[in-house]
């Protein structure tokens, strides 16, 4: 009763006449269109074409903070910043200076609100971010601040007249604060050049998600459904790793339910990959431990190609330079060649983690003495959990440059791995289909050999890349769950 009583002299009720809340409605209105007009001529295009390229170029996550009333503002900026392109999350206030704000790495970008700058707890998290070399973008009202001299840039929004709530609650600043972050979005999305295909990935779900597939469907799924019955004719696939099955150590949506699919439907396959990392065990305990039974046999790469174009070419005991890692210059070794650093007759070349100028030193100098030069393959970058790395392609580009020699490339898109491939499935090449996630290798080599195509935009390629590419696969899909849905649907 005391609690109830203390209530009602708190919030004493009042009648409100019609033409209190017209004046109210007006006022109110006024002051944030004003609010909103006041700021053409405050933000500096350059300033913001800065902020803009930092969200574009952000590497880890974009973290956005603010405490109390501009806490929704950041919350929303975050939501909208996912949908343009950019992964956000908004970091709660109170909890950064409670071991929160230990998520913070070097590779994100904080997006910090205030009215004064002087929030401490939202300074607390900047400082954490500059502490960590994260970048930082402020959008406050007080450019003589503490928040101001913690940011990398920073968004003046200030208000002529504050349409503050009972004297208490800011309006028309908040409205300013946000439509500077709606600034950001948008030009996120113009920069990124999405369209309402490419929206509808960022965007799923909800009405707005349903409606952008919808229309994707009708415009670009008819095409595709045409030829979905020739799938039937597929017996085998020759199947890419990294973007295709899995980013890194990350499986990708469905990858347990397309094998089971395979084997329902008696399609043999193999896990073919220009990656060099690994021996065959490694890539089948990789597959396994995803929970897919995939044995050594099952599994050929850049390495095992490279290897059996050696026994080709070279005889056994001939002193090789190699380049990459421990896995691949174990199976030349075993394949009967002598690893050495002098007197080599072939320099062979992949990705090594461990590089440095003594590497690319050594084997610029081993190729000028006239040793042969071999990529095991081409491929610039490969997708993992973090993105998009460097891969061989980096390091043989290198070395040509620097040797003045243009290596001979084993990988796909040449044949070396199709042959091995095609030896394990033991079936006609017309009822084999290369499936991959790179235009320039996965899709270019299948068809170079003879087999049939199936692109995942799961990984390097997009539909972007499609449209201005001369290699044009015969099966598209969005990612395995959409291929395995599609087996299925053939089947019946």
């Amino acid at each position: 009763m005391k609690s109830q009583a203390l209530s009602n002299e708190m919030n004493p009720k009042k009648a409100i006449s019609t033409s209190s809340i017209e004046t109210i409605t007006d006022r109110t209105l006024n002051q944030e269109i004003q609010a909103l007009e006041g700021l053409r001529g405050q933000l500096d295009p350059a300033l913001l074409q800065k902020a803009v390229e930092m969200i574009l170029g952000c590497k880890g996550m974009v973290m956005t903070i603010a405490a109390g009333t501009s806490g929704s503002i950041a919350r929303r900026l975050a939501h909208v910043l996912t949908c343009s392109g950019a992964p956000a999350l908004f970091l709660d206030p109170g909890q950064t200076q409670h071991g929160y704000s230990g998520i913070i790495s070097r590779r994100d970008l904080l997006i910090a609100f205030s009215r004064g700058g002087e929030t401490d707890e939202v300074n607390h998290a900047l400082q954490v971010a500059k502490s960590q070399g994260a970048a930082s973008i402020g959008i406050l009202e007080e450019s003589n601040s503490t928040m101001a001299e913690l940011c990398d840039v920073v968004l003046t929004a200030r208000v002529a007249e504050e349409n503050n709530a009972v004297g208490v609650i800011p309006l028309a600043s908040t409205l300013a604060h946000a439509a500077v972050g709606d600034i950001l979005c948008a030009s996120v999305l113009s920069a990124r050049g999405h369209e309402g295909k490419e929206f509808t990935a960022l965007h799923p779900g909800g009405a707005v998600g349903k409606q952008l597939e919808q229309k994707s469907t009708q415009t670009t799924g008819s095409n595709r459904e045409r030829k979905l019955p020739e799938l039937e004719t597929i017996k085998g696939l020759i199947l890419d790793m990294d973007g295709v099955l899995w980013h890194g150590e990350v499986p990708l949506p469905g990858l347990v339910e397309f094998f089971e699919v395979l084997d329902r439907r008696g399609i043999r396959y193999v896990l073919a990959t220009n990656n060099p990392s690994k021996r065959p065990e490694g890539f089948a305990e990789k597959a396994r431990g995803f929970g897919v039974p995939v044995g050594p046999a099952d599994v050929v790469n850049s390495v095992l190609a490279t290897v059996h174009y050696m026994k080709s070419h070279y005889p056994e005991g001939i002193r090789v330079h190699v380049i990459g890692e421990p896995a691949m210059k174990e199976l030349i070794a075993e394949a009967g060649y002598i690893l050495a650093d002098e007197d080599v007759t072939a320099v062979i070349v992949a990705l090594e983690r461990g590089l440095t100028y003594e590497t690319f030193k050594r084997g610029t100098l081993l190729i000028r003495s006239g040793a042969d030069f071999i990529g095991t393959n081409g491929d610039p970058s490969y997708p993992t959990e973090e993105g998009f790395v460097p891969g061989s392609g980096m390091v043989v580009t290198a070395l040509a440059a620097s040797s003045d020699v243009t290596p001979l490339i084993i990988g796909k898109p040449e044949r070396g791995i199709f042959d091995l491939a095609l030896e394990r499935l033991q079936l006609p090449r017309e009822t084999i289909a290369s499936v991959g996630d790179r235009l320039d290798t996965d899709i270019a080599g299948g068809q170079r050999y003879g087999t049939k195509t199936i692109l995942l935009l799961s990984g390097i390629a997009q539909e972007e890349d499609l449209q201005r590419s001369p290699v044009q696969p015969d099966w598209i899909f969005s990612d395995l769950i959409a291929l395995k849905h599609a087996l299925e649907t053939v089947a019946k």
